[in-house]
């Protein structure tokens, strides 16, 4: 990760998983690390607005990319040339 950046863990991992950083190459780096959690309760609600279109993200997404596009976008995102936003559709062709 470069200096400054930031990691976000976003997802289920088994309980006994490990990460293993140094405390000082945090401090040092002036790394950000953040972890995401999402209820139950909250899944279906958010999964219902889009349904309703009661909250329109169209407009939040820079680019759709199907899985074979996926390489050409992320090196977009490593130049910085990508949209802040991408949307990854699995069967996108």
């Amino acid at each position: 990760m470069k200096t400054g950046g930031r990691f976000l863990l976003f997802g289920v991992c088994p309980n006994e998983s490990i990460i293993r950083w140094s405390p000082y190459e945090i401090y040092r780096r002036d790394l950000e690390i953040i972890g995401a959690f999402a209820l139950r309760k909250t899944f279906q609600p958010a999964i219902e607005l889009l349904e309703t279109e009661a909250i329109r993200i169209a407009p939040l997404i820079g680019m759709t990319v199907g899985l074979k596009e996926l390489p050409a976008a992320l090196e977009l995102m490593r130049q910085g040339k990508a949209p802040m936003k991408v949307h990854v559709h699995p069967q996108s062709r």
